[in-house]
Formats: C-alpha cells, sequence, structure tokens
C-alpha cells in the first residue's frame, strides 16, 4: 500500500510538473516569436539608419533582415536539442540562451551602421531563437510522450501570440500616435522623418518615430529577458524522474 502510494505521489508530481513546464514553454515562446515582429518594424528601422546617416538605405535592403534571420534560424534548429544535454537542464539552458538573445537585442540598440546590426539582430538573434525553439517542446513531450501532437500545439500557440503581443509594444514605444510616414521631393518611397513641400519648407515632423528605435530594442531585450527567465525558471527536467523510475541494482 505504502508501495502504491508512493507511486500516486511520483506521478501527480510529474503530472504537476509536466503541467507547469508546458505553461512555461508557451511563456518563452512568446519571446522567441518575436521573430515575425520585423514587418511591424521595418519602416522604423530603415528610417532611423536613414537619420543616421544612410540616406540611400530602402525599404527592399532592409528587407533583406528577415530571410537572413530565418537562414541562421534553421541553423540553429538541428542542432538545439542536440545542446541540452551539454546544457546540464532545460532551465540552465533557457537561462543562458535568453540572456544572450535579450545581450544582443540590446547590443543592435546601440549601432548605428546597418551591416552590424544585420549581424547582431539578424544572424546572433536568429541563430539564438532558432537554438531554443524546439527544447521547450522536446521537454514537454517527455512527460507526456502519448500527447505530441498537443503538447507542440500548445507550446507553440505562444509562438503565435509573440509577434501579436509585441507588435503593439513597438507600436506603443515608437508611434503611439499612429502617424504616417511621409515622403519627401526625390525620395521613391515614405519614411519617418522631417516632412517638406515641393518649396522645401517644412510642412511637418515624424522623425522622432525613427528615433524612438533605440529605446524600443533595450525595452524588448528587457522584456524578454524578465519573460524568457521567469519561464526558464518552471522549466523542469523529465530526467529526474527517469532516474526515480529506474531499478535498484
Amino acid at each position: 500500500m505504502d508501495k502504491q502510494r508512493l507511486e500516486d505521489s511520483k506521478d501527480r508530481e510529474k503530472t504537476i510538473k509536466g503541467v507547469v513546464t508546458i505553461i512555461a514553454s508557451m511563456v518563452m515562446h512568446l519571446v522567441l516569436g518575436t521573430l515575425y515582429i520585423w514587418g511591424t518594424v521595418k519602416l522604423y528601422i530603415t528610417s532611423y539608419f536613414r537619420s543616421e546617416g544612410d540616406l540611400d538605405l530602402k525599404s527592399a535592403t532592409v528587407g533583406l533582415v528577415f530571410p537572413f534571420m530565418m537562414f541562421a534560424m534553421a541553423f540553429g534548429l538541428p542542432i538545439g536539442v542536440r545542446t541540452l544535454p551539454y546544457f546540464g537542464s532545460p532551465r540552465k539552458m533557457g537561462f543562458i540562451v535568453i540572456f544572450l538573445i535579450a545581450l544582443f537585442v540590446f547590443i543592435s540598440s546601440f549601432i548605428r551602421v546597418f551591416g552590424a546590426f544585420v549581424f547582431t539582430y539578424s544572424v546572433c538573434f536568429g541563430f539564438l531563437t532558432g537554438l531554443m525553439y524546439m527544447t521547450p517542446i522536446y521537454v514537454g513531450m517527455q512527460f507526456f510522450p502519448n500527447r505530441k501532437g498537443v503538447i507542440s500545439g500548445l507550446v507553440l500557440t505562444g509562438y503565435g501570440f509573440g509577434s501579436f503581443i509585441f507588435n503593439y509594444v513597438c507600436l506603443a514605444i515608437c508611434n503611439p500616435d499612429n502617424l504616417v510616414a511621409c515622403k519627401n521631393p526625390g525620395d521613391s518611397e515614405k519614411f519617418y522623418q522631417d516632412c517638406f513641400d515641393k518649396n522645401n519648407k517644412l510642412v511637418s515632423s515624424t522623425l522622432h518615430v525613427a528615433e524612438a528605435v533605440p529605446s524600443m530594442w533595450r525595452y524588448l531585450a528587457l522584456s524578454y529577458l524578465l519573460i524568457g527567465w521567469l519561464s526558464s525558471f518552471f522549466l523542469f527536467d523529465p530526467n529526474e524522474f527517469k532516474k526515480k523510475e529506474e531499478p535498484k541494482k
């Protein structure tokens, strides 16, 4: 009877920790899913680097950041779960990788050269999100091996909501009044900038939208760190139960 109670207690503990891990994984994927905010912030980024002196920069060039980011992510995806044993536990891996993600986003806020930004944000951020992408899903599946489809679906719900939520965060920081970009004489497209008429007279200015970009990255970096570390703390290791279940020799 005591042995049965002990087994039931272990099963309950495993189930509870499994459920908590899945919830934490969903929350972590809020951070990883911000990869897709690029469509919202692209014009802000283009306008920012133009305000820093790169007047030849166009939206089409800046748009290349996203495919580079996806390419870097594709490199991180297949090695993420394989590196888990080297970190020691999902929790440690989460703490380290999330810290690096926040660090590179924070560094990106100080960069004024577009080429360097491509490296710190597109390459480094993309690779690290790929590295961490599968680990929460994999860990959740280890707790509930007969519910793999459900687990992956639940976790990736957080991934989808990440860009949805942080799109509004970026808008609130950079463009809370939802101002429209303007096109100056000689420009081929609209940007957030000082707006002049045909007589070169200043009509209005949306330059402050572009100038808010560094603050946006810093707020995002802090948010990523807090959300990512909080969720990492609740990533339990399914291997601890495997060790408990091993028969004594």
